[in-house]
C-alpha cells in the first residue's frame, strides 16, 4: 500500500474497529469470531493468532498508519532491526 492512502489517518477516533466474540477456549487458544466493523466482514477464528491474523489484514486493507508495524522475523539479522520499545537498550 502506498503513503498517499494512509494521509487521510488523522485520528484515533478513525482507525478500524473490530467486534470479537470468544465462543470457546481449547487446546489452550481462544476460538470464535471477529467482525470488522467498517469492512462489514464477519470471520471465525481457530485460534488467537489467527484473530490476530485476521486484524494485521484489515488493518493493511484499511490503510491504517499500524498496519505497517511488522514483528521480529527468524530471517532478519539483528543490526537490521529498528529500534522499538520491544529492543533491547542501547548501551553506552
Amino acid at each position: 500500500m502506498n503513503g498517499s492512502s494512509r494521509d487521510h489517518w488523522t485520528s484515533k477516533e478513525e482507525k478500524p474497529s473490530f467486534f470479537i466474540r470468544i465462543l470457546y477456549r481449547q487446546n489452550a487458544s481462544w476460538q470464535g469470531e471477529v467482525q470488522w466493523m467498517e469492512g462489514q466482514k464477519t470471520k471465525r477464528f481457530r485460534s488467537a493468532l489467527e484473530l490476530l491474523a485476521l486484524i494485521q489484514e484489515a488493518m493493511d486493507i484499511a490503510g491504517a498508519p499500524e498496519a505497517g508495524n511488522r514483528y521480529r522475523r527468524w530471517e532478519e539479522p539483528e543490526g537490521d532491526l529498528k529500534r522499538n520499545r520491544y529492543s533491547e537498550p542501547a548501551s553506552s
